[in-house]
């Protein structure tokens, strides 16, 4: 089975600790990414994930908190057989409303047992123009690879690299950021070579987090189904 995904993204400029998805349709089956982005990191905080109906088990991916950008954090979680959620993440309180942007991506396919392998974590800021990651699939059975990227300076100039798209529209907050989703042009990958994803800019100053979803190994057993029987 290939890896496929959905992608729900909200923004929001309340004056609010929070921010929610809309509905996430899900299974137990189901690997779900959430990635977020604040346009302040200075009112980031340390933020929390939690969803509605049964709480599924988060995992944290390590944030990139860098002075004076944008803060980027995400987590992942299996579903369940419980139906579908909203995703609600939770960070410090501000004075006054600042951007925030979150996807939610749902993927079918996905690997069982380690579907976010934290050795494909990458996340750091950078005061030059550019940022690129170089990732090589874990297998070639069809890895998606992503990165969220937020731009401190407002220019709203990114341009995808040779062979890399942007997943939804930017979101362009005059005075106060600009965000990306990226991801290979081809997703999920094709093949297990080296992919170098990321972005062109004008005078950026860019926080941003990307990592690998994996997918199932050819014959593993996916969540939700039972195993098939192998005769030697």
């Amino acid at each position: 089975m290939a890896i496929t995904y959905t992608v729900d993204t909200v923004d929001s400029v309340a004056n609010t600790t929070t921010i929610v998805s809309n509905t996430l349709t899900i299974t137990a089956a189901s690997l779900i990414l959430v990635l977020f982005v604040d346009a302040n990191q200075a009112n980031f905080g340390t933020p929390t994930i939690s969803n509605s109906g049964t709480a599924l088990s988060w995992t944290t991916i390590t944030p990139s908190l860098i002075d004076s950008t944008c803060g980027v954090a995400g987590w992942w979680a299996f579903g369940d057989a419980n139906g579908n959620r909203t995703v609600t993440v939770t960070h410090t309180a501000i004075a006054g409303a600042t951007p925030r942007r979150l996807h939610s991506i749902v993927h079918t396919g996905a690997h069982a047992t380690t579907p976010a392998p934290s050795g494909k974590w990458l996340h750091s800021a950078s005061a030059t123009t550019d940022v690129s990651q170089t990732m090589t699939p874990t297998d070639a059975n069809g890895s998606c690879l992503w990165m969220l990227c937020g731009d401190w300076v407002q220019t709203n100039t990114f341009a995808p690299l040779t062979n890399c798209s942007r997943e939804v529209a930017d979101s362009n907050v005059a005075g106060q950021y600009t965000t990306c989703l990226l991801r290979p042009t081809t997703q999920p990958r094709i093949d297990g070579n080296a992919f170098t994803l990321g972005e062109t800019d004008t005078a950026g100053t860019i926080t941003y987090i990307a990592l690998e979803i994996v997918a199932a190994a050819s014959g593993d057993t996916l969540l939700g189904q039972s195993p098939r029987l192998r005769f030697m």
